[in-house]
């Protein structure tokens, strides 16, 4: 059975945030459901759904299963996990904050399984990519990352 939107969510917030905060290098992780309207702390991690890219039944590309005769369509799931290193007020320190935080990140993000990450099944793949972001939240300027993770499910 293919994962949910709540449940891939779930799974990298449990996987990628909940960890952290036990260790100490973040203070709060977030998932899709319990986003906050204020990032008041340092250090905290929001995960939500961000596109989906199906294959379309028609393009020749999607594919029947064996003997059951029944369309698969694959969908690639885009997940963001936006990392809020630190309010903005001091360069060095804002970026210092920051490499902490995506080298912690990255060692989790490594050591997924490449067919099952997260712990989903019937995942084909899935892919990461990040970026150092400026966020604008709530008018307040936040040091950040951006995650972005993409599984292939079908």
């Amino acid at each position: 059975m293919i994962p949910t939107i709540a449940q891939i969510c779930t799974a990298i917030h449990e996987t990628l945030g909940a960890p952290l905060v036990v260790s100490g290098e973040l203070v709060r992780s977030e998932n899709y459901n319990r986003l906050s309207e204020a990032i008041n702390d340092p250090r905290v991690l929001q995960v939500y759904p961000q596109e989906i890219l199906p294959v379309s039944t028609g393009s020749g590309t999607a594919f029947k299963t064996f003997g059951a005769d029944t369309i698969v369509i694959q969908e690639s799931i885009v997940i963001y996990a936006d990392y809020y290193a630190r309010q903005r007020s001091h360069l060095a320190e804002d970026m210092g904050q920051l490499v902490l935080g995506i080298e912690a990140m990255r060692t989790i993000l490594k050591e997924q399984e490449p067919c099952e990450p997260f712990g989903l099944e019937n995942t084909g793949s899935y892919r990461w990519s990040g970026a150092r972001v400026v966020f604008d939240y709530a008018g307040v300027l936040h040091m950040g990352w951006r995650w972005i993770i993409t599984l292939e499910v079908f």
